[in-house]
């Protein structure tokens, strides 16, 4: 993001905390299952304690970019989105934490957002980075046409509408499973499981054309980068070591 680091400890604080706590925040989904109690109740807790290393990361992160001397590039942007797409992650990985949300949102699609999100977070920034090293390990400068406009633009509405795709299923399916269990008649098979899907049914259909959509997306990166590599003007280090040699 050519910008200078704001505190190293707040670096530190967000590396370990998330570091120790994400591993343990996936079992409260699970609540009411098979597994201990104690493990439980101690995911709720570890999860809520994420807001300790998300203030630490937001607050270093936006006093770096203030220090930016440059004009910020379209790879930055994309660079900010998956650092706001990581904040969202978090976010929600906190408040279906909450006692009142948790039993509608176990065992659903919810798992996916919070799964989708941090991982497209790091998809994100290892597709900003890519073409932030390109200039300097193949000696090509990029030149962001209308191909790099629809990669960046086309994996920013992709994990869009597929967070908010699975957050749907997962708030559906929940509150109609809960609904049903409430009132002694499950939903996961019958009459009941009918009404349920067709309340998630053209959901799971959105989600075989997000994937399609994410494919095409990831090929046109590929070309882009292929293109580059291949054919993007020579940066003026290389030509300097040309000309020495």
């Amino acid at each position: 993001i050519d910008a200078i680091l704001f505190n190293k400890t707040l670096s530190s604080i967000s590396f370990w905390g998330f570091l120790f706590l994400l591993p343990w925040t996936s079992y409260k989904y699970y609540f009411g299952s098979v597994l201990p109690n104690w493990l439980e109740n101690v995911s709720i807790y570890l999860s809520l304690s994420l807001i300790i290393p998300l203030l630490a990361f937001t607050v270093n992160y936006v006093k770096t970019t203030q220090t930016r001397e440059v004009e910020m590039n379209k790879s930055s942007s994309l660079m900010n989105f998956s650092v706001i797409l990581f904040l969202i992650t978090n976010v929600l990985n906190m408040v279906s934490s909450f006692e009142n949300l948790l039993p509608l949102v176990g065992l659903t699609n919810f798992q996916n957002v919070i799964s989708y999100g941090y991982f497209g977070s790091l998809v994100l920034a290892s597709v900003s980075l890519t073409y932030y090293l390109i200039p300097k390990l193949f000696g090509r400068s990029v030149k962001y046409s209308l191909l790099e406009d629809l990669v960046f633009s086309g994996f920013k509405l992709t994990y869009l509408f597929l967070l908010i795709n699975n957050f749907l299923i997962g708030v559906n399916s929940g509150y109609s499973w809960n609904a049903a269990a409430n009132a002694g008649s499950p939903a996961i098979y019958g009459e009941g499981f009918n009404i349920v899907w067709s309340l998630v049914g053209i959901n799971y259909s959105a989600n075989t054309f997000i994937s399609l959509l994410f494919l095409g997306v990831t090929t046109l990166f590929f070309i882009s980068i292929i293109r580059t590599v291949s054919s993007g003007d020579i940066t003026t280090v290389e030509e300097m070591v040309f000309n020495n040699e």
